[in-house]
């Protein structure tokens, strides 16, 4: 009987867990043309490049933390060009949490303070859209992309971003490394990043990735 209950029990779980929506994950490699085509490339015309982007949506494994919380999960991210952000997270299918920007707003479920939506908002923003609105200065082994809040370590050789520190509007400075790109599109996507601030942190591994 208890055997009896047990395989009941664990049915019942498999079937609301086979009915629960899962998040349609994107899956995106990188091609080898794409690296021979964006490594023939000035910095100027893979920027030329980037700045036509006007959509990036993705999915990936994501991780938010502050000190009284913990988000993560699968994770649906949408970025538009007017500054506009979505970010849910799931687990089991089940969203869990929301953190976005919109109107010049950011929001957050659960709430969070407005620090912490400011620090989320900005690493996941211009920590993946590093292109926008910078100048670039060359010299010795590395480029440097700058604006007077931001700047960007690319390698000359691959024009591969490296590292990336923001000043926030708090006067922090929030400081952005690539673990790892991919080639997509003619560009180069920062595919995992992770930032910190304190005891505040986020790492993104993208699944997969498009550009409109």
């Amino acid at each position: 009987m208890r055997r009896l209950k047990l395989c009941l029990i664990i049915s019942i779980g498999v079937l609301l867990y086979a009915c629960v929506p899962q998040i349609e994950k994107l899956e995106t490699t990188t091609v080898p043309d794409c690296v021979e085509e964006v490594k023939s490339l000035t910095i100027e015309q893979l920027l030329n490049r980037l700045n036509a982007i006007k959509t990036i949506k993705g999915t990936a494994e994501a991780s938010l933390k502050t000190p009284s919380k913990v988000l993560s999960g699968d994770a649906s991210i949408t970025i538009n060009n007017d500054d506009t952000i979505s970010v849910k997270i799931y687990s089991l299918g089940v969203q869990v949490g929301e953190l976005g920007k919109k109107n010049g707003a950011t929001y957050s479920n659960p709430e969070m303070t407005l620090n912490e939506r400011t620090f989320f908002v900005n690493a996941i923003k211009d920590g993946l859209l590093w292109w926008k609105d910078v100048s670039i200065q060359k010299g010795g082994t590395e480029i440097k992309a700058f604006n007077k809040n931001k700047v960007v370590k690319i390698d000359k050789a691959s024009l591969l971003p490296m590292e990336q520190r923001i000043i926030l509007p708090s006067g922090y400075t929030l400081k952005v490394k690539y673990k790892e790109v991919l080639c997509t599109e003619g560009v180069w996507f920062p595919s995992q990043l992770e930032a910190s601030i304190g005891t505040l942190s986020i790492s993104i591994a993208f699944d997969g990735v498009k550009l409109h």
